[in-house]
């Protein structure tokens, strides 16, 4: 599953890895900061900008308690143009470009019960793209129940949540979901998918472990979470923790993690993969996975886990995503001109590759520096 990793894949000239890099070197290290940022806090040597990317921008569109019947959403048809989307169609083929539209009509399909979502926390288009879908899944002609599960919401937060799930719908004060989470600005990214399931009469589920028992794990490594309490053990996967493959843990060494925070990493895979299996296994619904995209890329992270499960999931029944952001100036570049990305972007990194059109300040980033280490499919956090 690494095999890209020692290929000539990437050996196509300084024009192409220039122009389809995404973040420098010091981008990239806040990337991962970001993306793991519950055991990096938690262990005290994270950025708290990290924690403050941006401010939160709440309005009744996108925000919080949004009422009932308001759209949430942006229509794919407007957000086309804003990516850039491949699909891997066989397991040996080069990834097939299609349309946003070509990816949702396959994600609502009848028989997909698990749909994994990853993501770069502050993209906002990806954010968009899943409103999209979840609205898409949810509204389908059968009917069918899609229970919202989220990283950013841990099993601290279970009895919140159980709350959130049983009160009564229609009403502006049952959609309120700051609660449910940590911190304000993942409320504004995500509070509107959590609302969406309300509103669809959906299952909320609190997907990741809790962030104390990540911080655990780091500084103590997995045996401790052995020692706690019954009431604390509930709350966790079954133990022991499963440590990463050697294709995860390679990726892992690459970014300078710790054998504890390896392990710490581990939990959280464990967890939202748990989480999501049980809900499959206990109800009939379908469930949708949304976290960040270094837990899912390559069919590893929560793969590990789920492929040790005893549910028998048929490769027809679930769908991963994964989406990058491109800086402005190369993603227009692409779009324009249909730059044709087969066989130079990794077959096995998800079902569907969407690129998205990244910030402004990440081209001005770029703008003096040298192309090759920042690649976006090969070594950012992801791909």
């Amino acid at each position: 599953r690494n095999e890209f990793e020692m290929s000539g894949l990437w050996r196509a000239g300084p024009v192409l890895v220039t122009s389809l890099m995404t973040l420098s070197r010091n981008a990239l290290e806040k990337s991962v900061e970001c993306e793991n940022n519950a055991v990096q806090l938690l262990m005290g040597e994270a950025n708290s900008d990290c924690a403050r990317t941006t401010s939160a921008r709440v309005d009744m569109r996108y925000g919080l308690g949004h009422k009932e019947g308001l759209e949430t959403h942006t229509p794919h048809t407007q957000l086309e143009s804003r990516v850039i989307v491949l699909e891997r169609r066989s397991n040996d083929a080069p990834l097939t470009r299609v349309s946003l539209g070509d990816m949702i009509e396959d994600c609502a399909e009848q028989d997909r019960r698990l749909l994994l979502f990853g993501e770069q926390h502050d993209d906002s288009i990806a954010q968009e793209v899943q409103r999209v879908v979840y609205s898409a899944v949810t509204s389908s002609p059968s009917e069918k129940k899609v229970a919202l599960a989220l990283e950013f919401i841990d099993a601290d937060s279970r009895g919140k949540v159980a709350e959130f799930n049983s009160s009564p719908r229609g009403k502006l004060q049952h959609h309120r979901t700051s609660h449910l989470f940590r911190r304000e600005e993942e409320d504004a990214r995500y509070g509107p998918l959590v609302s969406m399931a309300k509103s669809t009469d959906n299952t909320v589920i609190a997907a990741n472990a809790s962030a104390r028992h990540a911080k655990l794990v780091a500084r103590s490594g997995a045996e401790a979470l052995e020692e706690l309490p019954e009431e604390d053990r509930e709350l966790l996967p079954p133990l022991p923790i499963k440590g990463p493959s050697p294709a995860y843990r390679y990726r892992l060494e690459r970014l300078g993690f710790s054998d504890h925070k390896m392990m710490a990493q581990c939990l959280w895979d464990s967890a939202m993969a748990y989480n999501c299996l049980k809900h499959l296994d206990t109800t009939d619904d379908a469930v949708m996975l949304v976290c960040g995209r270094f837990h899912l890329e390559h069919f590893l992270g929560i793969f590990d886990h789920i492929e040790e499960s005893s549910l028998d999931l048929g490769r027809s029944t679930f769908r991963v995503v994964v989406c990058v952001p491109l800086p402005p100036l190369h993603f227009d570049r692409f779009k324009e001109e249909g730059f044709d990305f087969s066989g130079r972007v990794p077959k096995d990194v998800a079902d569907f590759v969407v690129f998205t059109r990244g910030k402004e300040e990440e081209s001005e980033e770029e703008g003096g520096r040298e192309g090759g280490a920042s690649c976006p499919v090969r070594s950012c956090p992801a791909i």
